[in-house]
């Protein structure tokens, strides 16, 4: 379960990171 969770968070901030960095790229 632990486990799990863990492995949820990391693809949820890798997926928000990727976002962000698209984000950037686009309005600059």
């Amino acid at each position: 379960m632990f486990f799990k969770l863990m492995i949820w968070m990391t693809a949820i901030t890798t997926i928000g990171f990727i976002v962000l960095s698209v984000l950037n790229i686009g309005f600059k």
